[in-house]
């Protein structure tokens, strides 16, 4: 219980920064930081938990955007879930593992994002996929995630230590 209550804290707190902080440093793109997270908790925990942080980060972000309910919530249970399929599969190099699997599942983001407009004939003023914003976006989040992934290690190591066998 305490483990995911750490992980909502953290992801509420990267969605609180990319759409109050960078939203008002007048940037034309800004680093999807829950995204970065999901990616790392999943890595780490799971699918389980990569659906359940998904699911819980997207709603949050669903009831700050001007995004449908269900909208972003439904991308970041799938990228959760799809990146926790590779939980202890990959021995993580601390910075061209982070960056290209954030460059990855960025863009699968923007593809469940066009689908899921193009589907549903979505009006979303501030999406557009495929431009030049989201292919900086992407970049963005790739360059940040080895910082980040780093940052999220030490700090998860240092509140949630993993239990050893006696």
């Amino acid at each position: 219980m305490k483990k995911q209550i750490i992980l909502i804290l953290l992801l509420f707190i990267g969605i609180l920064l990319r759409s109050t902080i960078f939203y008002y440093l007048d940037f034309n793109i800004s680093p999807d930081f829950a995204l970065i997270m999901l990616v790392f908790f999943s890595f780490r925990y799971g699918s389980r938990t990569g659906e359940i942080s998904g699911f819980i980060s997207g709603l949050l972000e669903d009831f700050l955007s001007l995004s449908p309910l269900g909208f972003s919530s439904f991308i970041k249970t799938v990228l959760g879930f799809l990146s926790g399929l590779f939980h202890d599969r990959f021995v993580m190099d601390p910075i061209f593992f982070p960056a290209l699997s954030l460059i990855i599942i960025s863009f699968l983001k923007g593809v469940l994002s066009f689908l899921l407009v193009e589907l549903f004939h979505i009006s979303i003023s501030s999406y557009s996929a495929f431009s030049h914003t989201f292919f900086l976006e992407i970049l963005i989040n790739a360059l940040l995630a080895p910082v980040l992934f780093q940052l999220l290690r030490f700090l998860l190591d240092r509140l949630l230590p993993e239990r050893t066998a006696l």
